[in-house]
């Protein structure tokens, strides 16, 4: 099935608003395994959206067009879709969130699916979509990885998957990449997925839908364990990930958050010694964090993070030190994570984190 997507507004076209409706769009049908083929940003004009829209009609089999479909001069959508397709047998969308329903318009093999503009009323009217798309099953793996750039990692692709890259797609989030497998032939997805894990080991930290701070959670009150932090780069970050989880108050302690060298030595006894002769970014000063956490908590777990969000060196912006310390080990963690600016850094290095912690705690299954 060619699928085309229609966004109708003077105002994306002009670039005075985003067009988050073709990134929805082509997010939702991506998940399907499907491509967007043809996309047209018509102005607000009878005489353009009725040639867009014959031009797309002889092009793709399915047309989606958000906007215009309200009670303003320059929404004509319907009007003119319905001068055009006059013939196709028709469906109401209810609109759940705002004045303006959606259309579903279907003849033979062509159909066109008419939602308003504002994506908080639209999302959920996608559904409509699944009514018209051709039924079969779709597999997919979806890993998360840090430590390796988007670009680096898709240029890698033509290299080890040649003409099966196609089957593989990349999502940008603060701090990670995530990666899909997909393909309608099970045996396909299960072949590349075990070629993604031992290509990219080193830097896939999770596999998945992304949700370890539940998984953390889950498991430190499956196993009744405590947990408490110390960190330095992340300012709190890490504890205010956990403690969004509802319910994390029955195994989240707390901590400290020592971010200037004063407050290392005060809060949690660190030698001015050991700061001198280590520096307060390295793993020495991580690990001593942890334990001083930890003795003064007496929590079962304690993690603690040192690093340099931002630095002049380049070579030292992103680096950071996680030290774990629990009832069946210690583990230390290192990494340079990616980050441009301040806070997208800082982020990475919070999930950076979180994904030591997971790591950490997968490892009780080998110890009970």
């Amino acid at each position: 099935m060619k699928v085309g997507v229609m966004t109708i507004g003077d105002e994306v076209l002009q670039g005075r608003i985003l067009d988050k409706n073709k990134a929805n769009l082509g997010q939702f049908f991506l998940h399907r395994g499907i491509e967007v083929s043809l996309s047209i940003n018509p102005p607000d004009e009878a005489r353009a959206l009725e040639k867009s829209l014959g031009y797309m009609l002889e092009e793709v089999d399915l047309i989606v067009i958000t906007g215009g479909l309200g009670e303003t001069r320059d929404d004509m959508t319907y009007k003119i879709t319905k001068k055009i397709c006059h013939d196709f047998q028709e469906e109401i969308i209810p609109n759940h969130n705002g004045a303006a329903q959606g259309y579903l318009l279907k003849k033979g093999k062509k159909s066109l699916i008419l939602v308003p503009g504002p994506p908080n009323e639209n999302t959920h009217m996608f559904s409509a979509i699944e009514k018209v798309l051709e039924k079969e099953q779709l597999y997919e793996k979806v890993y998360h990885l840090i430590g390796i750039g988007e670009y680096a990692l898709e240029r890698s692709f033509e290299e080890n998957f040649k003409s099966e890259a196609k089957h593989l797609l990349t999502y940008v989030s603060i701090g990670f990449v995530s990666l899909r497998v997909f393909s309608r032939d099970y045996e396909q997805m299960e072949r590349l997925g075990a070629k993604v894990e031992a290509l990219y080991k080193d830097y896939i930290f999770y596999q998945g839908k992304m949700d370890l701070e539940d998984k953390i959670i889950d498991c430190l009150k499956e196993h009744q364990l405590h947990f408490s932090c110390a960190e330095s780069a992340t300012a709190g970050g890490i504890l205010e990930a956990l403690t969004s989880v509802s319910g994390s108050s029955e195994v989240i302690y707390g901590g400290f958050v020592v971010y200037e060298n004063k407050a290392k030595i005060g809060l949690l006894d660190i030698s001015q010694d050991l700061l001198e002769r280590y520096s307060s970014v390295s793993s020495q000063m991580s690990k001593a964090l942890a334990l001083a956490c930890q003795d003064k908590t007496k929590t079962d777990i304690s993690l603690a993070i040192t690093g340099y969000a931002q630095h002049e060196d380049s070579e030292l912006s992103g680096l950071c030190y996680v030290h774990i310390i629990t009832p069946w080990g210690q583990q230390a963690y290192f990494r340079k994570v990616p980050g441009r600016r301040r806070q997208s850094a800082r982020q990475a290095m919070i999930v950076f984190a979180l994904a030591c912690l997971w790591k950490s705690l997968a490892k009780i299954d080998n110890i009970e």
